[in-house]
């Protein structure tokens, strides 16, 4: 597949899943492995664990895990797919897959991600300001659930962007490559938008981020027979909405 191509993605994804369709998912075809594969593009993941409440040795789960592996490996050499080994993590307790950390039922921010967020140096421009809470925002589940009353002082300072916007300004990118910018902080003085309010949320968000949370996977068995419901809760005020999932 060359790079470049305009539907690329999209038509790799799709030969993934053609060639990879009897395992994906809950299938059956894997089913008494107690695992589970998928791919997006080019990464694939293959986990194997015991199911809620059933205790399984970690021998029996381990070997398990190899036949699933050896069922995966025998299909892509079937379609002549070739992985690299220096990207391959084998019978990994956890693994870095889509910019998250995954495994042993729980997901968690990628370290890398959390650093490069609390070396973020002050903004200079409004768009430095989306540019961070775009960034952020992908771990917001992992958040405080205040986030969105503790970044308001940021989204304020985007609204003269967006007005602007709105008349047919276009902003130039300021990075280019990493979608962080480098860890430095200019001595310049803060431009005149940039308010105590909003310094103090920059701060918090790096703090937010610091303490991220790791989230358990659902235990859907438990919510389908009532021993371990979800309970939703949700709120709103005039300037944002939230809720969150809980079991």
């Amino acid at each position: 597949m060359p790079f470049g191509v305009c539907n690329g993605p999209a038509t790799y994804q799709g030969i993934m899943q053609s060639i990879f369709a009897d395992y994906l998912g809950d299938s059956e075809q894997i089913k008494d492995l107690d695992s589970m594969v998928d791919f997006f593009m080019d990464d694939g993941a293959c986990g194997t664990g015991s199911s809620p409440g059933v205790a399984v040795g970690c021998d029996v789960a381990f070997e398990k895990h190899l036949k699933c592996l050896g069922l995966v490996f025998a299909r892509a050499r079937e379609h002549d797919l070739r992985f690299k080994l220096s990207k391959c993590f084998l019978a990994q307790w956890e693994i870095e897959l889509l910019g998250m950390v995954v495994g042993v039922g729980c997901v968690k921010p990628c370290p890398k991600k959390q650093a490069a967020i609390l070396t973020w140096p002050r903004p200079t421009r409004r768009e430095d300001v989306e540019r961070l809470l775009a960034t952020v925002s992908f771990l917001r589940q992992h958040l405080d659930p205040h986030y969105s009353d503790l970044t308001k002082p940021l989204r304020d300072v985007l609204v003269e962007l967006h007005t602007k916007r709105s008349q047919g300004y276009k902003s130039r990118k300021q990075f280019k490559g990493s979608s962080t910018p480098a860890a430095e902080q200019s001595d310049d003085p803060a431009p005149e938008w940039w308010t105590p309010e909003a310094d103090k949320a920059f701060q918090t968000v790096k703090q937010m981020v610091a303490r991220a949370v790791a989230l358990s996977s659902p235990d859907i068995e438990g919510a389908l027979n009532g021993t371990n419901p979800f309970r939703l809760y949700v709120d709103a005020c005039s300037y944002g909405i939230g809720g969150g999932l809980f079991q």
